[in-house]
């Protein structure tokens, strides 16, 4: 699979095990539908139909994990421009892998950014105007991104406290083959 960065970790599993112990569609519909860009943006859902029944047209996944060091006393609204270097690079290479595997890519939670500042069409009822590259995140089609970290990588997602970042960020990203 392709190489991320020295830090990545990856993890790559049978897709039918991974849906079975990682995925509940319910519950994380609920907490998309609860996110301001429910609906208003092309990587959020409601996804496409195809989108939403992307891990069943694979066998196999593997997981990518990469660490983002965070500054002590970063505010959480500089998560985003903390992460979007580490994010364009990881998407462009899993979009690369996509053609060479046949497979399909995830990409990382959070808005799309290959739009860079404009506000999604979607709101305005437009299609995507980067249709080749806009992905889904695990969690839009319902993956369990903390069990995932625990259980793959053995990783305890931390959260940040009174508006700052926590002391390290973990970008988690996958290729369905």
């Amino acid at each position: 699979m392709p190489f991320m960065f020295p830090d990545t970790l990856s993890a790559d599993i049978d897709l039918t095990e991974y849906i079975r112990d990682f995925r509940d569609v319910p519950r994380f519909e609920a907490c998309c539908r609860a996110c301001p860009a429910y609906g208003r943006s092309w990587s959020c859902p409601p996804l496409a139909s195809d989108a939403g029944d992307m891990p069943a047209r694979y066998r196999r996944i593997t997981v990518y994990v990469t660490p983002v060091d965070v500054p002590p006393g970063t505010p959480a609204d500089r998560a985003e421009a903390l992460l979007a270097p580490v994010r364009r690079a990881m998407e462009s290479r899993l979009l690369e892998a996509e053609h060479t595997t046949g497979g399909r890519a995830s990409a990382t939670i959070g808005r799309c950014l290959h739009c860079g500042d404009a506000p999604c069409r979607r709101a305005s009822g437009l299609p995507c105007l980067h249709p080749d590259k806009v992905r889904p995140s695990l969690e839009a089609l319902g993956f369990d991104i903390s069990l995932t970290l625990e259980r793959l990588f053995g990783i305890k997602l931390e959260w940040g406290r009174d508006g700052m970042l926590p002391p390290r960020l973990h970008i988690v990203t996958a290729l369905m083959y």
